[in-house]
């Protein structure tokens, strides 16, 4: 039996894997737009990976601190792996990231277990402000 290939994605972008299951290309596009992004339409090759990945729930993504994926290479902002956003270390950006939807860099998942996860961490803010 062969190996599924394993996409390797920013820890950041472990969000971008809700969004492309909730929102289609155009939304997503309008979205980066709205953001301030000067060409958004760049993006639309990366988006539309990012949904082919997740259409197959047994996929399998592996999530690294700092590295540059395909979404960061058409970033018109991004650059040395940081995106426009961010003032702090890249790697401390998607740890923190990784560590709120309960993921571990490094650590392989199918699209299943993510999505898991961050369905799971969402419920879990919902009913806590929900309590408050």
């Amino acid at each position: 039996m062969a190996r599924r290939p394993v996409t390797v994605l920013r820890g950041h972008h472990v969000s971008a894997i809700k969004g492309a299951q909730l929102y289609d290309t155009d939304e997503l596009i309008e979205g980066f737009r709205e953001a301030g992004y000067n060409n958004p339409e760049a993006m639309r090759p990366a988006i539309e990976e990012l949904k082919d990945l997740i259409r197959d729930e047994n996929n399998l993504v592996r999530f690294e601190l700092g590295t540059e994926d395909n979404l960061c290479k058409v970033c018109e902002g991004a650059s040395e792996g940081r995106c426009p956003s961010e003032d702090k270390d890249p790697r401390l950006v998607d740890r923190s990231r990784l560590k709120g939807y309960g993921l571990m860099p490094g650590k392989n998942y199918t699209i299943k277990q993510v999505l898991k996860n961050i369905d799971k961490k969402i419920a879990e803010r919902e009913a806590m402000l929900r309590a408050s």
